[in-house]
């Protein structure tokens, strides 16, 4: 059993290598997924969203946020853009 650090941002996932992702085609993976329904998890704010329609809420358009993660209504992938420059963004599908 591996035991997580503590930390504040759930990107860390990725970044401690608790679970894979892609990091090189991250945002191009992410923009092809369907949006339908997702979640939006703030870091910074402790805050989750839930949107409907959220077509226009692609790569492109998280770069003006620090610390989300996005995923699907089903959990089936998942989206993170960090504050760091040299990390990720990480894009998760099971």
């Amino acid at each position: 059993i591996r035991v997580m650090k503590c930390t504040p941002f759930l990107w860390h996932l990725f970044s401690f290598e608790y679970v894979s992702a892609e990091e090189e085609r991250a945002k191009e993976l992410y923009n092809e997924q369907p949006k339908d329904e997702i979640f939006i998890f703030s870091s910074r704010e402790n805050l989750a969203y839930k949107l409907r329609s959220a077509k226009v809420v692609d790569a492109d358009f998280l770069e003006q946020f620090e610390d989300v993660v996005i995923t699907a209504q089903d959990f089936s992938w998942t989206y993170a853009k960090t504050h760091e420059e040299n990390l990720g963004p990480y894009f998760y599908k099971r």
